[in-house]
């Protein structure tokens, strides 16, 4: 469906959960914006190297949301000024939320997804119910 976009803005509205592996299927993506959101957890690596892989990535914008670290591969994205991190819970990298604001963030509770494997469904994978046992397929 929207495999084919370019622009991905879904910034500034109130997101919240783990970042969906999903987002890998975005092929001809070129800017894709989650900032502003509530977006926690690690940035894995698979979104980096799909993403980041493709060659078509220029600006990826997670600032202003609350992950506590990325993988490996998201590191070239970093360096090559594709991803900003800014303004998020990430030990070590600058320009993050103040620890107090995350903790804040983390305590207080949160409604689960009723469907957690859907975080690390990846539609556009022959066989995306065999990554990592998590998602069943369709």
């Amino acid at each position: 469906m929207l495999n084919g976009a370019v622009v991905f803005d879904v910034g500034s509205n109130r997101l919240t959960g783990p970042i969906p592996w999903s987002l890998v299927c975005l092929e001809k993506v070129e800017q894709l914006n989650l900032g502003g959101n509530q977006f926690y957890g690690i940035l894995p690596d698979l979104l980096c190297s799909g993403l980041g892989g493709l060659g078509n990535l220029v600006n990826l914008t997670l600032s202003g949301n609350y992950f506590t670290g990325v993988g490996r591969l998201c590191m070239d994205l970093i360096m090559n000024g594709v991803l900003d991190l800014t303004g998020n819970c990430i030990p070590g990298f600058p320009f993050q939320r103040p620890v107090q604001e995350c903790a804040e963030f983390f305590a207080k509770p949160r409604m689960l997804c009723p469907r957690p494997w859907s975080y690390t469904y990846v539609p556009c994978t022959p066989f995306s119910g065999l990554i990592h046992g998590l998602a069943p397929t369709p």
